[in-house]
């Protein structure tokens, strides 16, 4: 799943508690669910706290397999972005 929806989907209260979870602002997470890059550790603590609804691959679509080595070749895992 994707943020934006995952995020349209819960209350405010429930955005504010995964903000906090996550150590950043209802408002920053709303910015990345718009597409503003978030940190890779932003990506690695929303897929924790999403129990991996969002995934940290989806929130790095373009350097995932840079950062997090060990996911490529990983089963449910997309394809390694090809070099333009």
């Amino acid at each position: 799943m994707e943020l934006k929806p995952l995020l349209q989907s819960m209350p405010r209260q429930g955005r504010a508690d995964l903000a906090a979870l996550c150590n950043t602002t209802p408002g920053h997470l709303q910015n990345v669910s718009y597409g503003k890059t978030c940190s890779p550790a932003l990506a690695a603590l929303l897929e924790l706290h999403t129990g991996g609804q969002v995934m940290r691959w989806d929130m790095r679509p373009h350097d995932w397999h840079v950062i997090w080595r060990e996911l490529v070749g990983r089963a449910d895992a997309p394809p390694v972005p090809v070099a333009e």
